[in-house]
């Protein structure tokens, strides 16, 4: 039986998802359909990609990941079936692939004109995604394209004793995640001490820890798996405790 995933921006008050799992249904009616979320603020394809890039790899090989938001009708971008480490992906061509994967994808086609008959890109990629799971392959609903759009994450930026950054991702918890990364801070970083100035508040050190481990209520900054510098409180919602909204910076500072 196929995994087929959905992220989207469709909300669930109305009938939109219910749209695109009967376009998948309907080529595929044994699809095993798991719903990630699709309370994405409408359009925010920086929050779906670190969605999709944090569960993805959780799913086996085979499992085809439907990634609808960011696009309102067919005339704004392509839409793309694209391979990755065995994984599909369904997407409009606004980005997104180029912000969650590390690298090119090994397949990338352009969904056929025939799935953008209807303007209405849940059922194109419903239907795209049904017919994957039947038994089809890429090159069967779509034409190969060797270019796609691009985006990165705003960087971090840096100079010998500070690193400056912005929160770029909440989640339901409060917890704030920047764009400063492991990566840049072990390089400018170089063991020396540091204190992470926030916008009403500071945090010296960067833990390895499980939330449980720290006393109820304790501020801590952490990695996260993917790399990115987390600031959370145990049991408490970092973003409004600390005032840490989108956007807002959070500089590291080299003693």
């Amino acid at each position: 039986m196929s995994v087929i995933t959905l992220t989207s921006d469709l909300g669930t008050k109305d009938y939109y998802v219910g749209v695109l799992k009967g376009a998948i249904l309907k080529h595929c009616r044994h699809a095993n359909i798991i719903d990630i979320t699709h309370e994405v603020p409408p359009f925010d394809v920086i929050k779906t990609a670190i969605i999709v890039q944090n569960f993805y790899t959780f799913y086996s090989e085979g499992t085809i990941h439907v990634i609808a938001v960011g696009s309102g009708n067919k005339n704004e971008s392509r839409l793309l079936a694209a391979q990755y480490n065995g994984h599909y992906f369904l997407v409009p061509d606004n980005g997104l692939l180029s912000l969650f994967l590390n690298e090119p994808p090994q397949q990338v086609v352009e969904l056929h004109s025939s799935f953008s008959e209807t303007r209405k890109i849940k059922i194109s990629l419903g239907t795209a995604a049904g017919l994957l799971a039947s038994g089809k392959k890429l090159n069967d609903i779509g034409m190969e394209v060797q270019s796609i759009v691009e985006k990165s994450y705003f960087k971090a930026v840096n100079q010998d004793d500070f690193i400056s950054g912005n929160v770029f991702y909440i989640d339901y918890f409060g917890n704030v995640i920047t764009n400063i990364t492991k990566e840049l801070f072990d390089l400018h970083g170089k063991g020396r001490n540091f204190i992470i100035n926030l916008r009403q508040d500071s945090i010296e050190s960067i833990m390895n820890v499980n939330y449980y481990e720290m006393p109820e209520g304790e501020k801590l900054a952490m990695f996260t798996n993917k790399g990115f510098l987390k600031i959370a409180i145990n049991k408490g919602n970092a973003s409004r405790l600390l005032g840490l909204p989108l956007g807002t910076a959070v500089r590291i500072d080299f003693i």
